[in-house]
């Protein structure tokens, strides 16, 4: 219920004083039945009603009066789009009462924020897709069955494996020669560093079989806790909720195929790969256009702190990384290009999930790319570059970049990236937390954040002293984010440099005579023309030193026999002028 910001005060009044009657016999009915606890709930919204009576009329206080009804509808409230000012409600008069009706509300909008905090932007809109309705999808949605948001689940909290020359080993979890070997681990100074991070598509399929079992149990659940009371009764069952048992029970049915199609995949982890590669392409080709033009001082900062902090480079990395996959795999088309699709065909609708998918918006699939991108660049990044250069020389790098500092960590901590007091060796390294977490998030993924927080890094011990400081999963993507964009950045640099020195000759090799014929038509041809006029007459053959160039110059007095009878006349009479 809301008052029209325009209308007049006479029929506001009138209205809120109907109300607050209404409010008034509910309550004397409550009070007649003896329900205290109705009571002392209508009693609350009756009081946070008078605040918002007595705040509608002050513009000053519109939106905070209004904030009030919307925490009683469920809704979050609205901060003030200028941030002139913090309070989201409006003040009570009374000052003494420190838990009043309002406050209340306001810790309880405060925690909603806080749960929406705890899970990140992919999770956010995975969940949007798995409550929504099909029949209300819009135009450019993408359908998915139960199953491929599940596949999606996995793929945001790990990425994708890591194409390479030996992309096979990473289907079958077989072990990478190149990068193994004893002599290769000793020259790197790490012990299989490199194989530490490596992901596979079997092992993948094995964790997505897990979240369906997992699925399936729930569902099995929800159904038997509504139907347990009526089988305990006898009772029938009303038809309110015999649509619900309905619904439950389709629900089940849809886990049962996921569960079945997931052990389809770890026993064939080749056709797990390539649904895998499809639907991402999918999602790829449904998130919009990608805007990598960084020319300016403005237009960078703006790309930087676009895609939540990650940048569109990533983005364009992350595609090209797709269709390397999708080309080894034979997921192309005549032309070349990835193949695209999902379960569901939007022509024929002939799935049994057309009418009860998943409904991913735009938005949705291009938050669910960022984070399946971000997590497989980074981990590409470690995968291909030894640790301890990370920690000692691109990090600090990356923390004093100009760009790194135009995107804020807001939730960082005060002692972030300060060593712990008893471990001396890491005094000297200004960026431990950073490197601890960027290790972590991989060995965990987002899925495992809670099971990471449990650990002995470093960063995690502070954070579980460290009541102040919110550390969700939304606030460790944030620092996560913001560190791959530059670490990519500077790889990215690195790689360019290489294949610049690739191509660039190298000085014993280049030839002199081209640059001394370089030279002689750059600084002026006529020169040397008008010097063959005194030194070599069109009888005189010419010489065999290697050093001079065996073209004739273009204004030389000498011809072949090709040259026209007019030009050849011309040469003879300049040749015959008696200098003396």
């Amino acid at each position: 219920l809301t008052f029209k910001q325009s209308a007049k005060v006479g029929p506001k009044k009138q209205l809120a004083t109907l109300i607050l009657n209404e409010f008034d016999a509910r309550i004397e009915d409550l009070r007649i039945i003896g329900d205290d606890s109705a009571i002392s709930t209508m009693s609350k919204a009756k009081a946070e009603f008078k605040v918002y009576v007595t705040n509608m009329n002050k513009t000053k206080n519109a939106r905070m009066a209004k904030n009030v009804l919307r925490v009683q509808l469920g809704v979050d409230p609205v901060a003030d789009k200028k941030g002139l000012g913090t309070n989201l409600f409006p003040p009570t008069g009374e000052e003494e009462k420190k838990s009043s009706s309002v406050s209340t509300a306001a810790k309880g909008a405060l925690t909603k924020l806080k749960q929406k905090k705890a899970f990140t932007s992919a999770d956010a809109a995975l969940n949007r897709a798995l409550s929504s309705i099909a029949s209300n999808d819009k135009d450019g949605c993408l359908r998915l069955t139960s199953t491929e948001l599940l596949m999606l689940t996995v793929l945001s909290s790990q990425g994708l494996p890591v194409f390479c020359e030996k992309w096979d080993s990473l289907i079958h979890n077989s072990k990478l020669e190149a990068s193994t070997s004893d002599e290769d681990a000793k020259n790197k100074g790490q012990d299989d560093d490199d194989e530490e991070f490596v992901i596979y598509f079997n092992a993948m399929a094995g964790v997505l079989n897990c979240a369906a079992q997992v699925w399936l149990k729930i569902a099995s659940r929800k159904l038997d806790r509504l139907l347990e009371p009526f089988a305990q009764s006898g009772n029938p069952i009303p038809e309110k909720e015999q649509g619900q048992i309905a619904t439950l029970k389709k629900d089940k049915d849809f886990k049962i195929g996921t569960l079945d199609d997931t052990a389809k995949f770890l026993k064939d982890p080749l056709t797990f790969a390539k649904s895998c590669i499809t639907l991402m392409e999918a999602v790829r080709t449904n998130i919009g256009p990608v805007d990598t033009q960084y020319a300016g001082d403005k237009r960078i900062k703006m790309l930087t702190q676009s895609e939540n902090g990650l940048g569109t480079k990533v983005l364009s990395w992350m595609a090209k990384d797709i269709h390397k996959w999708a080309k080894v795999l034979g997921n192309v088309d005549e032309a070349g290009n990835a193949l695209s699709a999902t379960s569901i065909n939007q022509e024929s609708m002939d799935h049994p999930q057309s009418f009860d998918a998943a409904i991913l918006t735009k938005r949705d699939c291009r938050t669910i790319f960022i984070q399946i991108a971000q997590q497989t660049r980074l981990r590409s990044i470690f995968t291909s570059t030894e640790s301890r250069r990370i920690s000692g020389e691109i990090l600090p790098q990356v923390l004093k970049s100009n760009t790194f500092a135009m995107t804020e960590w807001e939730d960082q901590p005060s002692w972030w990236n300060e060593p712990l007091r008893e471990d001396p060796t890491a005094q000297s390294c200004t960026c431990k937390s950073d490197m601890e977490l960027l290790g972590a998030i991989l060995d965990y993924g987002y899925g495992g954040y809670d099971s990471m927080a449990k650990q002995d890094y470093g960063f995690a011990q502070k954070a579980r002293t460290d009541e102040s400081v919110s550390f969700t999963r939304a606030a460790v993507q944030a620092r996560v984010n913001h560190l791959t964009r530059e670490l990519h950045e500077v790889i990215e640099r690195e790689h360019i440099r290489s294949l610049m020195g690739k191509k660039r000759p190298s000085p014993s090799k280049t030839n002199p005579v081209k640059k001394q014929k370089h030279k002689s038509n750059t600084s002026g041809g006529i020169q040397a023309g008008l010097q063959a006029f005194f030194t070599r007459p069109a009888s005189t053959k010419p010489s065999n030193d290697k050093k001079k160039s065996n073209s004739t110059p273009p204004t030389s007095p000498e011809c072949d026999e090709e040259s026209p009878p007019k030009r050849r006349k011309q040469q003879e009479e300049v040749e015959c002028v008696d200098l003396t």
